[in-house]
C-alpha cells in the first residue's frame, strides 16, 4: 500500500484478506474524513469502480493493487446516499457497507450473555427494505469461528 494511506486502513486491510475482520464496515462503506466523506470498497476482481452520488459518477482510486478502492467527497458526510457502479456493470448498485451492522450492540451483548430471546429476528437471512432500499440482510453469530463467509453470484465470490 501507498504511504500515503492511514496505517490503521492498511492494518484493516491485511485483516480483512487474512480473514481475521470480524466486523468489514470498519474498512469499507464510507466514512468521515478531515475533507468530509471517504468511500472504500474492496473489488478484486479487476477493473475500477466509480461511486455514483449527487447524480453523476466519480472514479475510486485504487489504494492496493490486490482491490482495495477509495474515493474522497469533499464536504459530505456520512449519510450521503451513494451507490457503486461496478467494473462490468450496467447499474450502479446499493453498496452494502453504506448501511450499518443489522446487529446492534443491545443484540451483541444479549448473545454473549446467552440471553437474546430473538434470534429468528435478527439471524440467518432475512429480507428486508432498510432506508426505502430492498434487500437481504446476513447475520451469524459465531465467536469462535476463524472466518464466516457469504458465497454466491451475489457478490462474485
Amino acid at each position: 500500500m501507498s504511504r500515503l494511506v492511514a496505517p490503521a486502513v492498511e492494518h484493516e486491510f491485511e485483516r480483512l484478506l487474512g480473514r481475521a475482520q470480524h466486523d468489514p464496515h470498519q474498512l469499507l462503506g464510507i466514512h468521515p474524513s478531515p475533507e468530509g466523506a471517504v468511500v472504500r470498497a474492496y473489488v478484486p476482481y479487476g477493473g475500477s469502480p466509480c461511486v455514483a452520488v449527487h447524480g453523476g459518477t466519480q472514479a475510486m482510486r485504487s489504494i492496493d493493487r490486490r482491490g482495495l478502492f477509495e474515493l474522497t467527497l469533499p464536504g459530505a458526510d456520512v449519510q450521503v446516499p451513494y451507490r457503486l457502479l461496478l467494473p462490468d456493470a450496467a447499474e450502479p448498485i446499493d453498496d452494502p457497507y453504506r448501511f450499518l451492522p443489522s446487529l446492534g450492540e443491545l443484540d451483541l451483548h444479549l448473545l454473549g450473555e446467552g440471553q437474546h430471546r430473538e434470534l429468528g429476528r435478527v439471524l440467518g437471512a432475512r429480507v428486508l427494505e432498510h432506508e426505502g432500499v430492498p434487500g437481504t440482510s446476513f447475520a451469524v453469530w459465531a465467536p469462535a469461528a476463524r472466518s464466516v463467509a457469504l458465497v454466491g453470484d451475489c457478490n462474485r465470490w
